[in-house]
């Protein structure tokens, strides 16, 4: 029971490379990271309840937010992001209720991201509230970042994540942490591990945990 949040900084690519366009940001029970880690698409459609992201009508027009409800896509066109502009998406899951609210934030352009203290801008660019669950779960264990994009080696035109972060007992303005990852270093809040990264920036299509 209670309100789980999960943010995450993401930056779309240059340009999509196939039909599937759109990066993704989901909370769902345990069988979501099963599915988002082998990838079939049947187990990953059943088994998250709030989801946002960002998709675009064609390979090349700007992206806008999309977030799911009703058993499919809602689109918000009223509002377009820039390609690599760096954008905060934030779910907060209502157990109780079986609805959730999302947001997303233009953090700005750039090649790396912001720090993961970086305060969001005030008002989003496009929000939501009150947003059924597109699958009703009891529970909410894992969340799956997912993309299409091109897999640039330098980072220039591809997607990218940064700064998860998920806390439990969410009350409206604080709750208890239990996963921060600024990829830096990789920490789940509740253990004593921390195990370093390579990159600053993990290119992660999808990253899953």
């Amino acid at each position: 029971s209670g309100k789980v949040r999960f943010s995450v900084d993401a930056r779309p690519p240059s340009s999509w490379d196939w039909t599937s366009r759109g990066l993704y940001a989901c909370l769902g029970n345990a069988t979501l990271y099963g599915g988002a880690t082998t990838s079939p698409t049947d187990l990953i459609s059943k088994s998250y309840c709030a989801r946002t992201g960002l998709t675009s009508d064609d390979n090349t027009s700007n992206p806008y937010p999309v977030y799911y409800e009703g058993g499919a896509r809602q689109n918000v066109k009223t509002t377009n992001v820039a390609f690599r502009t760096w954008c905060r998406f934030v779910l907060t899951a209502d157990l109780d209720s079986k609805t959730y609210d999302w947001a997303v934030y233009d953090l700005g352009n750039g090649s790396v991201g912001k720090p993961i203290s970086f305060p969001a801008p005030e008002e989003p660019i496009a929000s939501g509230t009150g947003v059924t669950f597109y699958n009703p779960l009891d529970e909410i264990s894992s969340f799956a970042l997912m993309g299409y994009a091109p897999h640039d080696a330098d980072y220039n035109g591809a997607i990218l994540f940064d700064n998860l972060q998920v806390w439990k007992n969410w009350d409206g303005t604080s709750g208890d942490l239990i996963y921060r990852n600024d990829f830096s270093e990789r920490r789940r809040a509740v253990m004593t591990d921390a195990r370093p990264l390579a990159d600053a920036n993990d290119l992660a299509t999808p990253e899953t945990d």
